[in-house]
Protein backbone atom coordinates (compact mmCIF):
# COMPACT_ATOMS: atom_id res chain seq x y z
CA UNK A 1 0.00 0.00 0.00
CA UNK A 2 1.34 3.43 -0.91
CA UNK A 3 2.19 5.75 1.98
CA UNK A 4 -0.06 8.79 2.32
CA UNK A 5 1.86 12.00 1.74
CA UNK A 6 1.66 14.89 4.18
CA UNK A 7 0.06 17.01 1.47
CA UNK A 8 -2.72 14.51 0.85
CA UNK A 9 -3.30 14.15 4.58
CA UNK A 10 -3.72 17.88 5.10
CA UNK A 11 -5.96 18.12 2.05
CA UNK A 12 -8.18 15.35 3.43
CA UNK A 13 -8.24 16.94 6.91
CA UNK A 14 -9.25 20.41 5.70
CA UNK A 15 -11.86 18.95 3.32
CA UNK A 16 -13.41 17.08 6.22
CA UNK A 17 -13.33 20.20 8.39
CA UNK A 18 -14.93 22.30 5.66
CA UNK A 19 -17.71 19.73 5.20
CA UNK A 20 -18.38 19.76 8.92
CA UNK A 21 -18.73 23.55 9.03
CA UNK A 22 -20.96 23.49 5.96
CA UNK A 23 -23.26 20.94 7.58
CA UNK A 24 -23.49 22.99 10.77
CA UNK A 25 -24.28 26.12 8.78
CA UNK A 26 -27.00 24.34 6.86
CA UNK A 27 -28.58 23.01 10.03
CA UNK A 28 -28.40 26.43 11.65
CA UNK A 29 -30.55 27.92 8.91
CA UNK A 30 -33.29 25.34 9.12
CA UNK A 31 -36.66 26.34 10.54
CA UNK A 32 -37.38 25.13 14.06
CA UNK A 33 -40.55 25.08 16.09
CA UNK A 34 -41.23 26.29 19.58
CA UNK A 35 -39.87 23.16 21.20
CA UNK A 36 -36.29 24.23 20.53
CA UNK A 37 -34.07 25.65 23.25
CA UNK A 38 -33.33 28.80 21.29
CA UNK A 39 -33.99 32.16 22.93
CA UNK A 40 -37.32 33.67 21.87
CA UNK A 41 -35.78 36.50 19.84
CA UNK A 42 -38.25 37.71 17.18
CA UNK A 43 -37.17 38.38 13.63
CA UNK A 44 -37.46 42.04 12.56
CA UNK A 45 -39.92 43.06 9.87
CA UNK A 46 -38.38 45.51 7.42
CA UNK A 47 -41.31 46.26 5.10
CA UNK A 48 -43.69 49.23 5.34
CA UNK A 49 -46.75 47.19 4.50
CA UNK A 50 -47.36 43.48 4.07
CA UNK A 51 -48.56 42.64 0.57
CA UNK A 52 -50.26 39.44 -0.55
CA UNK A 53 -50.01 36.95 -3.39
CA UNK A 54 -52.79 34.56 -4.38
CA UNK A 55 -52.85 31.17 -6.08
CA UNK A 56 -55.04 28.14 -6.69
CA UNK A 57 -54.65 24.96 -4.64
CA UNK A 58 -53.34 22.10 -6.78
CA UNK A 59 -55.47 18.95 -7.09
CA UNK A 60 -54.79 15.83 -5.02
CA UNK A 61 -56.78 13.62 -7.36
CA UNK A 62 -54.94 10.29 -7.02
CA UNK A 63 -54.48 10.45 -3.25
CA UNK A 64 -58.00 11.69 -2.63
CA UNK A 65 -59.72 8.95 -4.63
CA UNK A 66 -57.45 6.26 -3.21
CA UNK A 67 -58.37 7.25 0.35
CA UNK A 68 -61.86 8.72 -0.02
CA UNK A 69 -64.37 6.99 2.18
CA UNK A 70 -61.69 5.86 4.64
CA UNK A 71 -61.60 7.62 7.99
CA UNK A 72 -57.95 8.61 8.62
CA UNK A 73 -58.56 8.70 12.38
CA UNK A 74 -59.04 4.94 12.62
CA UNK A 75 -55.91 3.19 13.95
CA UNK A 76 -55.96 0.37 11.41
CA UNK A 77 -55.85 2.68 8.40
CA UNK A 78 -52.24 2.40 7.27
CA UNK A 79 -51.73 4.06 3.90
CA UNK A 80 -54.61 6.48 4.44
CA UNK A 81 -54.06 7.54 8.04
CA UNK A 82 -53.39 11.01 9.39
CA UNK A 83 -49.61 10.50 9.37
CA UNK A 84 -49.73 9.82 5.62
CA UNK A 85 -52.47 12.19 4.54
CA UNK A 86 -51.67 15.35 6.50
CA UNK A 87 -48.09 15.74 5.18
CA UNK A 88 -49.55 15.08 1.72
CA UNK A 89 -51.45 18.40 1.81
CA UNK A 90 -48.19 20.10 0.84
CA UNK A 91 -48.75 18.73 -2.68
CA UNK A 92 -51.71 21.11 -2.96
CA UNK A 93 -49.63 24.21 -2.18
CA UNK A 94 -49.44 26.68 -5.09
CA UNK A 95 -45.92 27.00 -6.57
CA UNK A 96 -45.69 30.67 -5.57
CA UNK A 97 -46.52 29.74 -1.98
CA UNK A 98 -43.68 27.21 -2.00
CA UNK A 99 -41.30 29.87 -3.23
CA UNK A 100 -42.38 32.16 -0.40
CA UNK A 101 -41.71 29.42 2.16
CA UNK A 102 -38.25 28.91 0.69
CA UNK A 103 -37.28 32.54 0.28
CA UNK A 104 -38.88 34.12 3.36
CA UNK A 105 -38.94 31.25 5.86
CA UNK A 106 -35.88 29.34 4.65
CA UNK A 107 -37.99 26.22 4.35
CA UNK A 108 -37.40 23.48 1.80
CA UNK A 109 -39.97 20.93 0.70
CA UNK A 110 -38.34 18.36 2.98
CA UNK A 111 -38.60 20.82 5.89
CA UNK A 112 -42.31 21.42 5.37
CA UNK A 113 -42.98 17.68 5.01
CA UNK A 114 -41.06 16.97 8.22
CA UNK A 115 -42.88 19.69 10.16
CA UNK A 116 -46.29 18.60 8.89
CA UNK A 117 -45.52 15.06 10.01
CA UNK A 118 -44.48 16.35 13.43
CA UNK A 119 -47.71 18.33 13.63
CA UNK A 120 -49.75 15.11 13.62
CA UNK A 121 -48.30 14.08 16.97
CA UNK A 122 -48.28 17.63 18.37
CA UNK A 123 -51.94 18.34 17.64
CA UNK A 124 -55.16 16.61 18.63
CA UNK A 125 -56.46 14.11 16.02
CA UNK A 126 -59.76 15.94 15.47
CA UNK A 127 -58.01 19.18 14.50
CA UNK A 128 -55.64 17.36 12.14
CA UNK A 129 -58.56 15.48 10.61
CA UNK A 130 -60.46 18.73 9.95
CA UNK A 131 -57.39 20.21 8.31
CA UNK A 132 -56.92 17.13 6.12
CA UNK A 133 -60.54 17.29 4.98
CA UNK A 134 -60.28 21.03 4.32
CA UNK A 135 -57.36 20.64 1.92
CA UNK A 136 -58.52 17.42 0.29
CA UNK A 137 -62.04 18.64 -0.46
CA UNK A 138 -60.93 22.01 -1.84
CA UNK A 139 -58.11 20.53 -3.87
CA UNK A 140 -60.51 17.94 -5.29
CA UNK A 141 -63.06 20.52 -6.45
CA UNK A 142 -60.31 22.68 -7.94
CA UNK A 143 -60.21 26.40 -8.61
CA UNK A 144 -59.99 27.23 -4.90
CA UNK A 145 -57.95 30.39 -4.41
CA UNK A 146 -55.95 31.15 -1.30
CA UNK A 147 -53.74 34.14 -0.50
CA UNK A 148 -50.68 34.54 1.71
CA UNK A 149 -48.30 37.33 2.80
CA UNK A 150 -45.23 38.02 0.70
CA UNK A 151 -43.31 38.90 3.86
CA UNK A 152 -44.84 37.07 6.85
CA UNK A 153 -44.57 38.89 10.17
CA UNK A 154 -44.02 35.64 12.07
CA UNK A 155 -41.92 32.48 11.86
CA UNK A 156 -42.74 28.78 12.33
CA UNK A 157 -41.35 29.00 15.87
CA UNK A 158 -44.14 31.40 16.84
CA UNK A 159 -46.68 28.54 16.77
CA UNK A 160 -46.77 25.28 18.68
CA UNK A 161 -47.00 23.22 15.50
CA UNK A 162 -46.68 23.74 11.75
CA UNK A 163 -50.33 23.12 10.91
CA UNK A 164 -51.11 26.31 12.82
CA UNK A 165 -48.51 28.16 10.75
CA UNK A 166 -50.20 27.13 7.49
CA UNK A 167 -53.64 28.06 8.85
CA UNK A 168 -52.31 31.51 9.80
CA UNK A 169 -50.63 32.11 6.44
CA UNK A 170 -53.66 31.38 4.25
CA UNK A 171 -56.28 34.15 4.07
CA UNK A 172 -59.42 34.66 2.02
CA UNK A 173 -58.76 36.41 -1.32
CA UNK A 174 -61.80 38.68 -1.13
CA UNK A 175 -60.47 40.20 2.11
CA UNK A 176 -56.88 41.13 1.27
CA UNK A 177 -57.98 44.76 0.92
CA UNK A 178 -59.32 44.84 4.49
CA UNK A 179 -57.48 46.43 7.41
CA UNK A 180 -56.53 42.86 8.36
CA UNK A 181 -57.29 40.03 5.89
CA UNK A 182 -59.66 37.37 7.18
CA UNK A 183 -58.75 33.75 7.76
CA UNK A 184 -60.65 30.69 6.52
CA UNK A 185 -62.94 30.07 9.48
CA UNK A 186 -63.40 26.37 8.66
CA UNK A 187 -59.62 25.72 8.61
CA UNK A 188 -58.72 25.03 12.27
CA UNK A 189 -56.15 27.52 13.57
CA UNK A 190 -53.18 26.71 15.77
CA UNK A 191 -51.96 27.85 19.17
CA UNK A 192 -49.22 30.40 19.66
CA UNK A 193 -46.02 29.41 21.38
CA UNK A 194 -45.89 30.72 24.95
CA UNK A 195 -42.09 30.77 24.91
CA UNK A 196 -41.79 33.58 22.37
CA UNK A 197 -41.93 37.36 22.39
CA UNK A 198 -44.76 38.16 19.98
CA UNK A 199 -44.83 41.48 18.15
CA UNK A 200 -47.55 43.19 16.16
CA UNK A 201 -45.98 45.51 13.60
CA UNK A 202 -47.49 48.50 11.83
CA UNK A 203 -46.94 46.62 8.60
CA UNK A 204 -49.16 43.82 9.90
CA UNK A 205 -52.29 45.76 9.06
CA UNK A 206 -53.51 48.72 7.05
CA UNK A 207 -53.06 51.54 9.55
CA UNK A 208 -55.55 53.99 8.01
CA UNK A 209 -58.26 51.37 7.58
CA UNK A 210 -57.74 50.10 11.11
CA UNK A 211 -58.11 53.62 12.48
CA UNK A 212 -61.64 53.68 11.10
CA UNK A 213 -62.39 50.46 13.02
CA UNK A 214 -61.44 51.89 16.41
CA UNK A 215 -65.11 52.35 17.31
CA UNK A 216 -65.59 48.59 16.94
CA UNK A 217 -63.52 48.19 20.10
CA UNK A 218 -64.04 51.42 22.05
CA UNK A 219 -66.49 54.32 21.88
CA UNK A 220 -65.78 57.60 23.59
CA UNK A 221 -68.42 59.25 25.84
CA UNK A 222 -71.17 61.15 24.04
CA UNK A 223 -74.35 62.97 25.06
CA UNK A 224 -73.43 63.25 28.72
CA UNK A 225 -72.24 59.68 29.24
CA UNK A 226 -69.23 59.59 31.55
CA UNK A 227 -67.90 56.11 30.78
CA UNK A 228 -66.09 54.88 27.71
CA UNK A 229 -68.13 52.13 26.08
CA UNK A 230 -66.62 48.76 25.20
CA UNK A 231 -68.32 45.86 23.44
CA UNK A 232 -68.78 42.65 25.45
CA UNK A 233 -65.75 40.38 25.78
CA UNK A 234 -67.36 37.67 23.66
CA UNK A 235 -67.99 40.14 20.84
CA UNK A 236 -64.38 41.35 20.91
CA UNK A 237 -63.02 37.80 20.87
CA UNK A 238 -65.30 36.83 17.98
CA UNK A 239 -64.09 39.85 16.03
CA UNK A 240 -60.39 39.09 16.49
CA UNK A 241 -60.99 35.40 15.77
CA UNK A 242 -61.79 36.26 12.14
CA UNK A 243 -58.48 38.03 11.54
CA UNK A 244 -55.79 36.13 9.67
CA UNK A 245 -52.09 35.83 10.39
CA UNK A 246 -50.57 35.92 13.82
CA UNK A 247 -52.30 39.23 14.61
CA UNK A 248 -55.72 37.64 15.00
CA UNK A 249 -54.45 34.76 17.15
CA UNK A 250 -52.44 37.15 19.32
CA UNK A 251 -55.19 39.67 20.03
CA UNK A 252 -57.72 36.89 20.56
CA UNK A 253 -55.45 35.28 23.16
CA UNK A 254 -54.96 38.68 24.82
CA UNK A 255 -58.66 39.26 25.45
CA UNK A 256 -59.55 37.53 28.74
CA UNK A 257 -61.58 37.79 31.90
CA UNK A 258 -60.04 39.89 34.65
CA UNK A 259 -59.16 36.84 36.76
CA UNK A 260 -57.27 35.23 33.87
CA UNK A 261 -54.51 37.84 33.55
CA UNK A 262 -51.18 37.30 35.24
CA UNK A 263 -47.62 38.62 35.28
CA UNK A 264 -44.81 36.23 34.41
CA UNK A 265 -42.01 38.79 34.07
CA UNK A 266 -39.48 38.29 36.87
CA UNK A 267 -39.15 42.04 37.47
CA UNK A 268 -42.88 42.51 37.87
CA UNK A 269 -45.56 44.29 35.88
CA UNK A 270 -47.54 47.50 35.94
CA UNK A 271 -50.83 46.21 37.29
CA UNK A 272 -54.50 47.00 37.19
CA UNK A 273 -55.59 50.45 36.04
CA UNK A 274 -52.15 52.04 35.94
CA UNK A 275 -50.68 53.28 32.67
CA UNK A 276 -47.60 51.39 31.51
CA UNK A 277 -44.81 53.10 29.61
CA UNK A 278 -42.40 51.76 27.04
CA UNK A 279 -40.56 48.66 28.17
CA UNK A 280 -42.98 48.12 31.07
CA UNK A 281 -45.19 45.00 30.88
CA UNK A 282 -48.83 45.71 31.64
CA UNK A 283 -50.97 43.24 33.54
CA UNK A 284 -54.39 44.71 32.68
CA UNK A 285 -57.27 44.89 35.14
CA UNK A 286 -59.56 43.48 32.44
CA UNK A 287 -59.84 43.19 28.67
CA UNK A 288 -60.83 46.86 28.25
CA UNK A 289 -57.41 47.92 29.54
CA UNK A 290 -55.78 45.47 27.14
CA UNK A 291 -57.76 47.10 24.31
CA UNK A 292 -56.66 50.57 25.42
CA UNK A 293 -53.02 49.48 25.54
CA UNK A 294 -53.21 48.01 22.04
CA UNK A 295 -55.06 51.02 20.58
CA UNK A 296 -52.45 53.28 22.11
CA UNK A 297 -49.82 51.46 20.06
CA UNK A 298 -51.60 52.37 16.84
CA UNK A 299 -50.54 56.01 17.15
CA UNK A 300 -46.90 55.08 17.65
CA UNK A 301 -44.44 53.86 15.07
CA UNK A 302 -43.21 50.96 17.18
CA UNK A 303 -44.30 47.32 17.47
CA UNK A 304 -46.69 46.13 20.16
CA UNK A 305 -45.32 43.27 22.27
CA UNK A 306 -47.27 40.44 23.91
CA UNK A 307 -45.72 37.78 26.13
CA UNK A 308 -47.13 34.68 27.80
CA UNK A 309 -44.06 33.77 29.88
CA UNK A 310 -40.95 35.27 31.43
CA UNK A 311 -38.27 36.73 29.16
CA UNK A 312 -34.57 37.46 29.76
CA UNK A 313 -33.67 41.08 30.45
CA UNK A 314 -31.32 41.09 27.48
CA UNK A 315 -34.20 40.73 25.01
CA UNK A 316 -37.08 42.24 27.00
CA UNK A 317 -39.31 44.46 24.80
CA UNK A 318 -38.65 48.20 24.81
CA UNK A 319 -42.02 48.94 23.23
CA UNK A 320 -45.55 48.99 24.63
CA UNK A 321 -45.89 45.55 26.17
CA UNK A 322 -48.81 43.42 27.34
CA UNK A 323 -48.34 40.51 29.74
CA UNK A 324 -51.04 37.97 28.88
CA UNK A 325 -49.90 35.01 30.94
Amino acid sequence: MKPVSHLNFFFFFFSLLFSLFAAVAALAGRPMLAGSNQLPVPAPLDVKRITYTCGVLKPLTFWYYACSGRDPRLPYVDGCGLRQRFPNIENSFPPAFRRMLRQRMNMTRDDSHRLLLMSVSQCDPHTTYQRVKWFEERAMHGNHTVCWPDFPDFSPRDFEEFGGVIAALFVRPETIGFAVPRRFMDLPPGYLSKQRIHYIYHASYSYQKLQSLRTDFRRMPIFGHEDILYPPLGHVRDHFDTWGGRVGRLLLASMRRSTEYGCSYHRGCVCGRQRAGYGEPLQPADYSYAIDHWLRSLVTNKPFAVTFSDVPDSIAPTTLWLSAE
